[in-house]
């Protein structure tokens, strides 16, 4: 009985000590130099301008990347450094930019992979009041091609809400292609598929209820993102 108690004890300890792996760091909530987001012992490795709460300035999309290295849960991989993302918009009366959200696992990383020959994160972009960010990814047979797309929106709560996602997968060797288009503030998603190069594809076009919303501080492991299951019609099929 003791045995068994003392490693119940144990076991949050654990757990805790798993969960502290990596270290983050917390960003400054307001700074009047965007270089002061950049903590010591990070580097900027993306970045972005433009309006995103309509007030005509200038705002903040960023990706930092730790210099100190974590060891690879692969064989034969290699060390990498985690990255943390975030969002900042100009504050005119103080002049200043303010911190509105951080999010410390969401831009993937090569994770020591030694099948990852290229960076998943491909860009980050600030668009007709939207913050993108676009990932390419590889998988270990080196068959297959992944592109994501994450689209946020400011809401009128104020926060960095999920409003458009884009996924497809390319076959390198059929050229078998699949894209699936889902915008979760009009309702409306599209798919397109094709087994091969030679083919122009079947397209599908539905409107669905979204069944949840998601929200950039929450957002983790994007490369297994998985939204709600959407049905198309049965030409085009499921992603």
């Amino acid at each position: 009985m003791r045995l068994l108690l003392s490693l119940l004890l144990l076991l949050p300890l654990t757990l805790s000590q798993a969960a502290d792996i990596y270290e983050y760091p917390t960003l400054p909530k307001k700074v009047t130099s965007l270089n002061d987001f950049v903590p010591a012992g990070w580097k900027l490795v993306a970045e972005a301008k433009g309006d995103l709460n309509r007030d005509t300035r200038d705002d903040y999309v960023f990706v930092i990347e730790s210099l100190k290295k974590y060891d690879s849960k692969y064989e034969d991989g290699k060390p990498y450094g985690i990255r943390v993302a975030g969002i900042a918009l100009w504050n005119t009366r103080e002049k200043n930019f303010e911190l509105i959200v951080q999010a410390n696992d969401f831009i993937p990383t090569t994770e020591g992979n030694p099948a990852i020959t290229e960076d998943p994160l491909e860009s980050v972009l600030v668009k007709n009041g939207t913050a993108r960010f676009y990932f390419h990814y590889m998988d270990n047979s080196q068959l297959y091609i992944t592109d994501q797309t994450f689209i946020f929106y400011y809401n009128k709560d104020r926060v960095f809400e999920l409003g458009g996602f884009v996924r497809s997968k390319l076959h390198r060797s059929t050229q078998g292609y699949t894209r699936e288009s889902i915008n979760f503030t009009t309702g409306k998603s599209t798919l397109l598929k094709r087994d091969s190069d030679s083919e122009i594809g079947a397209t599908s076009d539905v409107n669905f209820t979204p069944e949840r919303k998601y929200f950039f501080k929450d957002m983790s492991k994007v490369r297994a993102f998985k939204p709600q299951v959407i049905t198309y019609s049965e030409f085009a099929g499921t992603y």
